[in-house]
């Protein structure tokens, strides 16, 4: 249950053999998932962001540590509510957080502090929710406190040089993924070294041989109950990816090989390197989806940048899907050109929406602005497929991108509005983003922002944009009255 231990077998003594992956000494570790503090319009999922950390307590078990996780998302008093300030909360209560803490640390010291540092809590400047945690962390004992991102994929990632001036409590941030750096640095520490500063993680060499995400150490229970409240206490409408039965995140490949304008992925990608996807082999991911349907999961949340880059990778994760009868959703959504009919049958009944991306449409666009390397005629095509099939489709668009005329945006919201009109296929139009780290930041001055959420949905901001803010709000504003205007 969460705030359990799971020990691993002790490597001590000053003849215990060193090599890669095998400590002098296992440490006794705190792995935190934070709560978390929101704008009202956040983007992605970040119910879902604690994966990473269960991810990071599994590895370091398997590397024979004595982990706790402590999950904010995973506490009798886990939930979704709306501050004063209009910012939502997301998990625990600070003073609940701590008190597991404490009793945790009562059974003995921790050697090392770990806390997962997300993209949700708005780098780089200070989170007051993140910075209480940490504060009160420091105040405990002296045990090292590091940040790390855990990231795996899936969500955007906000590049910035370094996050420790607004989080002075920790020692050191280890950037991006962390299975594979973080044992180094740990082995040092247990030298009497004090790694510190900003670490770019490492990738590991292999997916396959990183162990199970740790959820025995999770009370599901009341991750179940956390992430009914956050449905319920939304505020938002119909969702397209619901949470019903033991819904649970998966990771199935690492990273994506497109190289559109307006996305995160891949982030810590040295210069020069092409852009990869890394994936589980079909064992391994059978694996996985046993392992979840062996806890009672209905609902499966597939948090790729990009499921369907490889067909025999797709077709083993529906087979898997198929053998334990769960259910799915893929809210980062597939890549309509390598999407068939036959998946949308295989997916009809278990998906509840069916997403793709098309950015724009405007050929020029979609070529010179974002490089999706993408024919429209495969929008068009798995509109009219996933209407026969019936199969609910929800379809990505962007529109205010740099050098992108109103004419040209004009061709989007007239394509979006007649693939609704015709085939029902739901649109998703949201405001090119500068992201730190992706293209579309590159385009001039970045503005200064306290939190990125609302830009996607309510504050148009891309530098090098053709269109004024304000005239893409009331362009975006009039399509959106005529969907209103077109609905049953």
């Amino acid at each position: 249950m969460d705030g359990g231990r799971a020990r691993g077998p002790q490597r001590t003594g000053p003849n215990a053999r060193h090599r890669p992956g095998c400590y002098r000494r296992a440490v006794r570790v705190l792995v935190l998932h934070p709560p978390l503090s929101l704008a009202r319009d956040w983007i992605d999922y970040p119910y879902f962001a604690d994966l990473g950390a269960v991810q990071l307590a599994a590895s370091l078990r398997q590397s024979g540590h004595d982990v706790v996780l402590v999950d904010a998302f995973a506490l009798p008093s886990s939930t979704l509510h709306f501050r004063r300030d209009g910012r939502a909360h997301l998990g625990a209560a600070l003073m609940d957080v701590l008190e597991r803490v404490e009793q945790a640390q009562a059974d003995a010291p921790f050697d090392l502090r770990l806390v997962t540092f997300t993209p949700f809590h708005r780098p780089p400047q200070r989170d007051e929710l993140l910075g209480s945690l940490l504060r009160a962390l420091r105040a405990m004992d002296e045990a090292p406190l590091w940040l790390l991102d855990a990231y795996q994929s899936g969500q955007h990632y906000v590049e910035v040089p370094t996050i420790l001036d607004a989080y002075p409590e920790a020692s050191l941030w280890l950037k991006y993924e962390a299975e594979a750096s973080l044992p180094a640095l740990m082995d040092g520490l247990t030298r009497g070294e004090a790694p510190a500063g900003v670490i770019a993680g490492e990738p590991p060499a292999s997916l396959d041989a990183l162990p199970l995400p740790a959820w025995d150490l999770v009370d599901l229970d009341a991750h179940d109950h956390f992430l009914l409240r956050v449905m319920v206490n939304s505020e938002r409408g119909p969702w397209s990816f619901p949470i019903d039965g033991r819904t649970l995140p998966m990771i199935t490949s690492r990273g994506c090989p497109f190289r559109c304008a307006h996305c995160s992925s891949n982030p810590g990608r040295k210069e020069g390197e092409p852009k990869t996807q890394r994936r589980l082999s079909a064992m391994r991911l059978s694996e996985h989806l046993a392992g979840l349907a062996a806890l009672d999961v209905t609902r499966v949340e597939v948090l790729d940048e990009l499921i369907n880059v490889n067909a025999r990778h797709f077709d083993a994760f529906l087979e898997g899907i198929e053998q334990h009868d769960l259910k799915l959703d893929v809210p980062n959504g597939f890549r309509a050109d390598y999407l068939r009919r036959e998946h949308l049958m295989r997916m009809k009944g278990r998906a509840q929406t069916i997403s793709v991306s098309a950015e724009s449409g405007n050929a020029r666009v979609l070529d010179e602005v974002v490089g999706k390397d993408l024919d429209l005629a495969n929008i068009h095509r798995i509109a009219e497929e996933a209407h026969d099939v019936g199969v609910p489709l929800l379809i990505h668009w962007i529109v205010g991108l740099p050098g992108e005329s109103e004419s040209e945006i004009e061709d989007t919201l007239t394509l979006a509005l007649d693939l609704y009109t015709r085939f029902g296929a739901e649109p998703a139009v949201q405001f090119a983003t500068p992201l730190p780290g992706t293209r579309l930041a590159t385009k001039g001055a970045l503005p200064i922002v306290d939190d990125w959420g609302p830009r996607f949905q309510k504050i148009p901001s891309q530098p090098g944009a053709l269109v004024t803010a304000d005239r893409l709000l009331t362009l975006r504003g009039a399509f959106d009255d005529r969907v209103a205007a077109l609905r049953p």
